[in-house]
């Protein structure tokens, strides 16, 4: 048994059954669309150095390893072996986000041999057992099943196919794909994204790292899109799931690079605009890199971005919409420490770029709308050409009118009223064009709503405000929205249509939402043209290639067809069920959803319609719940569940029933199966 590595080997050992290599990273492997070279620096500041390290144990006769090349000496051998448990680790001198890199390979190799010493001493079972604890606790936290026949295979590509075989749609013939492909979705933001226990150092630190475009996942040198964080819908996409869905713990790590940004983005602020506060681009990665991108020989319409940082603090904004507190921090001392700090910065910088236009309003110039393009005109010859560079994007004033509200609700909570940064924004806040209908009905997407150079481009940033941003709909507002959506057509990548399906969800569209996932359960081994999404046999979500997003956004999209709660009524949380419920889901139970304030919900359905739902808090809350037309004022206490069905006249009834954990209470136990993806207890 040997190890080997694409990486550069810079020392192969093997010492009393275990062999490991040292490694040096490159210091830069370019994407496919700049040349996809990969470049290694004797600068060891540069680069990051790594080990990994295998070791075993059998129950044969170790043996001296056979001589070979050079290039593969090193290994471990047995004879005899019928039984042989493999431990595998590997270490890097990365020391946290945004902090220069701590030891060298060496160092690494020592930790990963450390590593597997510590596994030794534990049986394979018990480390079984410790990885399904950690992973049940956060996994049951939140599920959702469908009454559908089980699936009678294993393989998920014969599935795939098979249900796409089916003239209604792969959902027609297999709704229980969806429940898998949710509770998968949810898995694998679990294992790419897991927070670092507290205070721990260098050698758990890449365990706080966020998940990229492919998660953790990659087999490439170098990487699709070097499996950065793409920070002008991708990233933000891949944590849309989890306060909805009980995993608020695994949105930490994000939490952690929004801080690092916070540093970084300051100088590149100060450096490149004169600003204050902080920015950050297009891309960025484990370091926090939050310059422009493609060294200036790119076309502006993805190079030329600087607002994602005030994208990015809506993540801690609706982190305390959802009632969150974090391991170390209670809510009062998150806003104060993490929310209050980043969003005042993404305002100061905001603030620094805006500039007034002659009829007194406030703008942004030049202006990006990511990554989309308009028809221009050649000044020089009167030639229709292809412009992305305007004034004031919907996407840059959407984003900066929230980040002020964000800003000033903040304040008033933490008593910061007389803050100078807030009151410059609360004075800016009415200045800001507001979104309003353009050419054919469709929201705009500049202020001077050009012609569109590609009506069915993949991004629909300017309908941002719809989701996920909460801006309230008027019939005029909602029809844009609508009217843009049908210009942009269904057709598109996989985060794409999983963008498409939460904002054809937040318009109460159910019927479109399952066209969108007709074409989202698309069976992917078969090929497609240009970038049509869909799913690959092992159901990773195809951009193409393999992109984490689309898994992760549709975790986000079905929970939205099954619970919103962004609107609010005289001041109080509306608790919308089954706001968006498709047709090809007639029938099933969800359970441990979140909703804001901070209420976890549970859900049943038959015949596509609500049959019971039971609301649970830790705090006094007072909400509104609302299925159909019908409305409930409901008073939520620690200790108690509200308990609502449906009368035949299709009211909302309401008891109060003492609260367990939802796990157990008022629950039907079923059988876990593969095809339902799901636990053994559903409440029904």
């Amino acid at each position: 048994m040997r190890l080997d590595s694409p990486l550069r080997v810079l020392r192969r050992t093997a010492d009393r059954g275990t062999c490991s290599l040292e490694l040096k990273l490159p210091s830069d492997a370019a994407p496919a669309h700049d040349g996809g070279l990969v470049e290694y620096s004797e600068d060891e500041s540069l680069s990051l150095q790594g080990a990994a390290a295998v070791s075993w144990a059998h129950d044969g006769q170790d043996v001296d390893a056979p001589g070979g090349t050079a290039g593969h000496d090193g290994g471990l051998a047995a004879t005899g072996v019928r039984r042989a448990d493999v431990f595998v680790t590997t270490a890097t001198t990365f020391a946290g986000l945004g902090r220069h890199p701590a030891g060298d390979a060496a160092s690494a190799a020592a930790e990963a041999r450390g590593v597997l010493e510590l596994a030794h001493a534990s049986s394979p079972s018990t480390l079984k057992e410790r990885h399904q604890e950690s992973h049940s606790r956060l996994y049951r936290a939140a599920r959702i099943e469908l009454d559908v026949p089980a699936w009678e295979g294993t393989d998920t590509g014969r599935r795939l196919l098979a249900a796409n075989a089916h003239p209604g749609g792969p959902l027609a013939a297999d709704p229980g794909l969806a429940a898998l492909l949710f509770n998968y979705g949810r898995y694998l933001l679990i294992s790419s994204s897991r927070p670092g226990p507290a205070g721990s150092g260098k050698g758990s630190a890449w365990r706080g790292v966020p998940a990229n475009l492919q998660g953790l996942w990659n087999a490439e040198l170098p990487a699709p899109w070097s499996s950065n964080y793409t920070t002008n819908i991708n990233l933000q996409m891949n944590y849309w799931g989890a306060e909805p869905t009980g995993l608020a713990e695994c949105v930490e790590p994000l939490f952690a690079l929004i801080e690092a940004m916070q540093v970084t983005g300051a100088a590149v602020a100060r450096e490149y605009y004169g600003a204050r506060g902080w920015t950050v681009h297009h891309n960025s990665d484990i370091w926090a890199y939050a310059k422009p991108v493609g060294h200036g020989a790119h076309s502006p319409e993805w190079s030329y971005w600087p607002m994602a940082g005030l994208w990015l603090v809506r993540h801690l904004w609706e982190h305390l919409q959802f009632g969150a507190a974090t391991v170390d921090r209670d809510k009062a001392g998150f806003a104060r420490d993490a929310a209050w700090p980043a969003i005042r910065g993404a305002a100061e910088f905001a603030l620094d770029l805006l500039a007034e236009l002659p009829d007194g309003s406030l703008g942004t110039g030049p202006s990006t709308s990511p990554e989309n393009t308009f028809a221009a005109v050649d000044p020089s010859s009167g030639r229709r050409i292809q412009g992305s560079v305007a004034q004031s994007s919907t996407m840059d004033l959407t984003l900066t009118s929230d980040v002020f509200r964000m800003l000033d609700a903040l304040g008033r909570d933490l008593g910061m009223d007389a803050d100078p940064v807030l009151d410059e924004a609360r004075r800016a806040l009415p200045r800001l064009p507001a979104p309003e209908p353009g050419r054919d009905g469709k929201l705009r997407e500049w202020l001077a709503d050009p012609e569109e150079w590609e009506p069915g481009h993949r991004h629909v940033s300017h309908l941002y405000l719809a989701y996920p941003g909460d801006t309230p709909l008027s019939a005029e507002l909602e029809a844009a929205v609508r009217a843009s959506l049908d210009g942009r057509g269904d057709e598109a990548t996989g985060w794409s249509l999983a963008w498409k399906i939460l904002l054809r969800s937040r318009l109460r569209q159910p019927e479109k939402v399952s066209d969108l996932l007709r074409l989202f359960f698309r069976d992917m081994s078969t090929p497609r043209g240009g970038q049509s999404g869909g799913l690959y046999p092992n159901l990773f979500g195809a951009h193409p290639p393999f992109q984490i997003d689309g898994n992760l956004g549709f975790v986000a999209g079905l929970a939205e067809c099954l619970l919103q709660s962004h609107r609010l009524v005289d001041g109080l949380h509306e608790i919308e069920l089954l706001p968006a419920l498709p047709a090809e889901l007639p029938a099933g139970r969800a359970a441990g959803l979140r909703a804001r304030p901070g209420v976890e919900v549970d859900l049943g359905w038959q015949d596509g319609r609500l049959v019971r739902a039971r609301l649970a808090t830790g705090e006094h809350r007072r909400v509104l719940v609302r299925h159909g037309t019908a409305v409930q004022d409901v008073r939520l206490r620690p200790g108690t569940a509200a308990v609502l069905t449906v009368s035949p006249a299709g009211t909302l009834l309401l008891e109060e029933s003492r609260a367990t954990d939802s796990t157990t209470t008022d629950s039907t136990t079923t059988e876990s199966t593969a095809h339902r993806g799901a636990p053994t207890t559903m409440i029904g």
